[in-house]
């Protein structure tokens, strides 16, 4: 089904919006990343901002309608090199994101094994300390990371 566009191109603000609304959807309070949800959301703020289409109450009803469409079959209908740096944007924050929870899982962990490690010297908690922190650092300097980012 072909949706009727009625807006080629977003402002800066809600281009904006859109990589905001997108990445938060991706991601639950606790920070666990859902990639179809991102991809659900993606569609649906396309469908919002882009069609006429008429959202309803029931979500599940309006994902039956959108989740088959194909964002690029309207790429001479909108600003499609706009889309696509909405979309770049997105994958980079979401990089971004899962790069900052892993850190701040390390840190915490980190923090906790040292309280541990305050109350009762345990060689084999130091043991494992160190190579969460090891491995916190192989994260953060990690070339692959900073081509998943680019």
């Amino acid at each position: 089904m072909k949706f009727n566009i009625k807006k080629e191109q977003l402002t800066l603000l809600e281009a904006l919006q859109t990589v905001a609304a997108v990445v938060n959807q991706g991601f639950d309070e606790d920070g666990t990343y859902y990639p179809f949800l991102c991809e659900a959301a993606k569609k649906g703020i396309f469908m919002e901002k882009y069609t006429d289409y008429e959202f309803r109450d029931d979500v599940a009803e309006n994902y039956a309608q959108y989740a088959g469409i194909r964002i690029e079959d309207y790429k001479d209908d909108i600003n499609y090199e706009q889309w696509k740096d909405i979309e770049k944007a997105i994958e980079q924050e979401i990089a971004f994101r899962l790069k900052r929870e892993s850190a701040d899982y390390v840190f915490r962990s980190a923090a906790k094994m040292m309280e541990d490690f305050g109350k009762e010297f345990n060689p084999e908690k130091s043991g494992e300390l160190l190579e969460k922190l090891q491995q916190l650092k192989e994260q953060l300097h990690s070339p692959a990371r900073e081509e998943e980012v680019s």
